[in-house]
């Protein structure tokens, strides 16, 4: 894939053709992250929407753990600080979109290879946003099929041009080079790989701001997404904000469970730092999964100043895990093929017995230029493809009922 220079891609944010091949891509050398074939170490995820939010991972030589060395808050002054102490050196540069400026669905998959599914993604994502198609950045994932019910899926994620645009701008004016987009969703795949076993299904949720990112992970995957609105909290209601909270989580869980009818749900990760330790006990105690807490100064080594500032902060836990999950992507990787090696293995058993193959499908072999299908982001900014296909050539064939909403599990995440 032909890389692009970073401010010729600025220059072309409006071009609907370029909008149209917006790519996944983190892994291997499309992504150009640390996945053993560019030697690339270090990782800083940042937010910009509404202040500004940044941490910084590295894996290190020789330690089977990764560390995090920076962290950070403070206004968009802080940028300057950052780069001028050497947080962005050597590192490759992720921008995080938050929760509310992110929107996802769950689509019908297309039969098109994953390199296209974006753009096939676009327009039910568009209609959806009632926009032009024009107007977002898109992309999409497959999805594993854990319900034998319903057709092969993908997760579509879409993003309004104009507040990236002005992100990016923003970073670039600090003279700092953003090489990808991703969204903080990701950090609940990011919690899953520093557990390991990737073999069970897991109900994973982050608090990021007043939102809780909610998803069923297995083989490091995105089987299902959610977001949920924090209920309200007074000190009055303290009883009540536990008891809305336990509920909410439960019966998403419970909702997961219903779906992936093909999956065992096995247990509950969650990342609550902002609540004090009985609060977060009494509300994993009620949940009907075995569930654990995600905390950082277990699953990483951390310098102690970033200890300090990622203590209690819901942002920079899950900008951690954003970064853990695009330096661990190759584990992702290698669940997949191993998922897909016993699929083909139990489809050979089964047929040569005379019956109908079960179990979970795989995930397609990963497409042109080392794509991953599963890693989630919205792009690698450097090396968006500027494809033969233009805007005006749907790729819709097979999106029918996820676009007229019957069929597919469709789910619209919108925030004012």
């Amino acid at each position: 894939m032909q890389s692009v220079p970073f401010l010729r891609v600025l220059r072309r944010l409006a071009f609907p053709r370029w909008l149209a091949r917006w790519r996944v891509g983190v892994a291997g050398k499309a992504g150009g992250l640390a996945s053993g074939g560019d030697g690339d170490a270090a990782i800083v995820a940042l937010m910009v929407g509404n202040g500004c939010a940044a941490v910084r991972l590295d894996r290190r030589a020789g330690s089977a753990r990764l560390h995090l060395t920076q962290a950070g808050t403070g206004g968009p002054e802080q940028l300057r600080q950052w780069k001028a102490a050497g947080w962005f050196d050597g590192a490759h540069v992720v921008l995080v979109l938050g929760s509310e400026e992110r929107h996802f669905l769950t689509l019908d998959r297309p039969e098109l290879p994953p390199e296209e599914l974006a753009l096939a993604a676009r327009y039910p994502l568009a209609e959806a946003l009632e926009t032009d198609a024009e107007a977002l950045l898109a992309t999409a994932t497959p999805m594993p099929q854990t319900n034998e019910a319903l057709r092969p899926q993908m997760l579509a994620v879409a993003a309004h041009l104009g507040p990236v645009r002005e992100q990016l701008a923003q970073l670039s004016a600090a003279g700092i080079r953003v090489r990808h987009i991703d969204i903080a969703d990701t950090a609940l795949r990011g919690m899953v790989m520093l557990q390991g076993q990737p073999e069970e299904g897991c109900v994973a949720l982050a608090f990021v701001g007043t939102d809780i990112c909610i998803g069923l992970i297995w083989q490091h995957q995105f089987c299902a997404l959610r977001a949920l609105a924090l209920p309200p909290r007074t000190p009055r209601d303290e009883a009540e904000f536990e008891e809305q909270l336990a509920l909410h989580i439960q019966r998403t869980a419970d909702h997961f469970e219903r779906q992936a009818t093909r999956l065992a749900v096995r247990s509950v990760l969650a990342s609550m730092p902002s609540l004090d330790d009985e609060t977060r006990r009494t509300v994993l105690s009620a949940l009907p999964l075995p569930a654990r807490t995600f905390e950082l100064d277990t699953a990483l080594d951390m310098d102690a100043a970033a200890a300090r500032a990622c203590q209690g902060n819901n942002n920079l836990t899950a900008l951690a895990g954003v970064a853990a999950a695009r330096l661990l992507e190759p584990l992702a990787q290698q669940a997949a093929a191993r998922a897909q090696a016993q699929e083909a293995a139990a489809r050979e058993a089964e047929l040569a017995g005379g019956f109908e193959p079960l179990g979970l499908t795989p995930m397609p072999a990963p497409g042109l230029a080392g794509l991953s299908p599963a890693a989630l982001s919205l792009t690698t900014i450097e090396q968006a493809a500027f494809g033969s296909r233009g805007v005006g050539e749907s790729a819709d064939a097979g999106l029918g009922s996820a676009q007229r909403g019957g069929g597919a599990d469709m789910e619209l995440e919108r925030r004012p």
